[in-house]
């Protein structure tokens, strides 16, 4: 829709757009190429596991949260942080690899011979875990603070955010109204009258609203397109998600 060719996730969003991807061709066999097919940018660390060694998530209460101040940081998040369980004491020697600590420290810490240095000893059984956390906690407090800086300074703003949120909001809705131009050609749709959403319009409505009734479709994108065709909905409204949601129940 917003002609986006890289999109920032998390490896475990990959599948995620990989859905995305997999619509944009399914468009492309039967009308041509119209949609840019977005591919995933990943950084050096695609994936971190969360503080006990599970998948992250809050619902776990396994995150380390930009709204954690740098004393919870050290205390509440690294200190409880899951090592390497055969290490019950300081003078074993421990394995690093695998290790949420030591992943945390290669993401975090800039100071490479120091995490070469505590990765070695600990290896060697010469280092306890208080004090590869702590410098963990060091670590990532150093790298963290700057954007909880930020983060204070915006939030102390709201109007400013709401400005950026609109703005941000009118320049993706002229690409996304080029992007359906494209679409209707291709599809030989009807041009559909669309309503500007006013500053203030409300972006919650009721998910009972946009409740439909499903015919026969090969796929979420079909009944994209044949919404369109219908002229029935405001094709900046149609959220897709739900109705991908909606079909899929009622396909199984």
């Amino acid at each position: 829709m917003y002609d986006a060719r890289f999109v920032p996730v998390g490896e475990d969003q990959v599948a995620h757009l990989e859905l995305s991807r997999e619509v944009v061709r399914r468009f492309h066999q039967f009308y041509g190429e119209i949609f840019v097919e977005p591919q995933p940018l990943l950084t050096p660390t695609p994936r971190l596991p969360g503080l006990d060694n599970r998948k992250m998530s809050k619902s776990y209460g396994n995150t380390i949260d930009l709204t954690d101040d740098g004393e919870t940081t050290s205390r509440r998040r690294c200190r409880q942080m899951y090592t390497d369980p055969k290490r019950i004491r300081a003078d074993i020697p421990g394995t690093v690899e695998g290790n949420p600590v030591f992943m945390y420290h290669d993401a975090f810490n800039a100071n490479t011979a120091e995490v070469e240095d505590l990765k070695q000893r600990y290896r060697a059984g010469k280092v306890g875990d208080v004090e590869v956390k702590t410098k963990l906690a060091t670590a990532m407090n150093a790298m963290l603070e700057p954007m909880r800086e930020r983060r204070r300074a915006v939030l102390g703003k709201p109007e400013r955010i709401r400005e950026i949120a609109v703005e941000g909001s009118r320049r993706a809705r002229v690409i996304a109204q080029a992007t359906m131009e494209r679409v209707r050609d291709a599809v030989r749709a009807p041009l559909l009258t669309v309503t500007e959403h006013s500053e203030h319009a409300d972006f919650e409505s009721s998910p009972d609203a946009y409740k439909v009734k499903l015919d026969s479709f090969e796929g979420p994108l079909d009944l994209l397109i044949h919404l369109i065709r219908k002229n029935e909905v405001n094709v900046y409204d149609i959220p897709i998600a739900l109705i991908t949601e909606q079909y899929s129940r009622s396909s199984r």
